[in-house]
């Protein structure tokens, strides 16, 4: 990890090389000089000198508060870049279960009817549909061939004969 040098030291440092950049050729042969005496490394001097000279309007880029900023945005970028990851996942997790719990509605409403006598049947068993007709789901069982009020009484709400021995 990179040493951490207090505000302090470095704005000291910086203001020495400012003072001394004409009697060098460049930033960086004045960094040169002058980093040992201070003790830092040359680069982080030049990077803190030109840095000052960007925030002063000397130099053209981006200054320390738009720094601040463009570094605060990525982490936000960051964060939801990750939060919609979460939420794709958790779409496609729903939606899967959603796929089985359609598969396991009795019947599409548009054919509500009953196939045999057209009565109004909307508590069909998972699977019944029209006859022949069945669902090839894993996990879900295939129902009886015929509605189930056809299985439970009489077209006209009697109760089966029951015949005798």
């Amino acid at each position: 990890m990179p040493k951490q040098f207090p505000p302090k030291i470095r704005d000291r440092a910086v203001r020495m090389t400012v003072d001394r950049l004409s009697e060098y050729p460049s930033v960086y042969a004045a960094c040169k000089a002058l980093a040992p005496k201070l003790g830092v490394g040359p680069e982080s001097l030049r990077r803190w000198v030109v840095q000052a000279q960007i925030d002063a309007g000397e130099k053209t880029g981006p200054s320390s508060d738009e720094l601040e900023e463009i570094k605060r945005l990525r982490a936000e970028v960051r964060d939801l870049k990750e939060s919609n990851e979460i939420l794709k996942q958790a779409s496609i997790f729903f939606a899967r279960e959603l796929d089985l719990a359609a598969a396991d509605l009795s019947v599409h409403r548009r054919n509500a009817r009953c196939w045999l006598c057209g009565r109004v049947d909307l508590r069909r068993p998972a699977g019944a549909g029209r006859a022949g007709r069945r669902t090839n789901l894993p996990g879900v069982e295939k129902a009886p061939a015929g509605p189930a009020h056809h299985r439970r009484r009489t077209h006209y709400g009697r109760a089966p004969r029951l015949e005798s021995p």
